[in-house]
């Protein structure tokens, strides 16, 4: 009986740190997340100077 208490107590801690951990993953994802560009800029996003390459042989 005492076992199977024990592992309650376990499961329950366990359950509740993964909720924790997944809370404060979901905090730090809006924190970083606040400062990105909108993906349409991005996908809309012209350089202001052109790169060209020149082959070495002509």
């Amino acid at each position: 009986m005492f076992l199977l208490r024990f592992i309650g107590y376990l499961f329950g801690i366990g359950a509740v740190a993964v909720l924790a951990i997944a809370g404060g993953a979901w905090l730090a994802y809006k924190h970083v997340a606040a400062d990105l560009p909108d993906y349409t800029a991005l996908k809309n996003y012209e350089p202001p100077v052109m790169s060209r390459v020149h082959a070495g042989d002509g």
